[in-house]
């Protein structure tokens, strides 16, 4: 069995690789590039049929419409920001730093 956070991390390390992005943090690749990195993960996984990627809509402070997508494999929670997984979405940090209001998914 592939180890999800080993692959999720070897993953952000590429994306900051790609020069033309400007991506020097998993915060990067949250703010734009998390459905892409999600479906990238997926694929260097082996497409595996219980891994599912979520979105959830919301908007910042600011009222600017957002997306944010994760990954559920094996009952934990996965982005860029949280490449060792939380027990609920609600936990990942972007539904913290960047919706209002605070709550996230159920």
């Amino acid at each position: 069995m592939t180890n999800i956070t080993t692959i999720i991390k070897s993953e952000i390390n590429a994306w900051k690789n790609i020069q033309s992005l400007n991506i020097h943090s998993a915060n990067d690749i949250n703010n734009g590039y998390c459905k892409q990195f999600a479906n990238g993960v997926k694929e260097t996984m082996g497409n595996p049929e219980d891994l599912i990627i979520h979105t959830y809509g919301m908007h910042t402070n600011e009222h600017i419409p957002y997306n944010h997508a994760w990954i559920e494999y094996n009952g934990r929670h996965y982005d860029a920001e949280r490449p060792e997984g939380v027990d609920e979405a609600k936990q990942l940090p972007i539904f913290h730093n960047e919706i209002n209001p605070i709550e996230g998914p159920n």
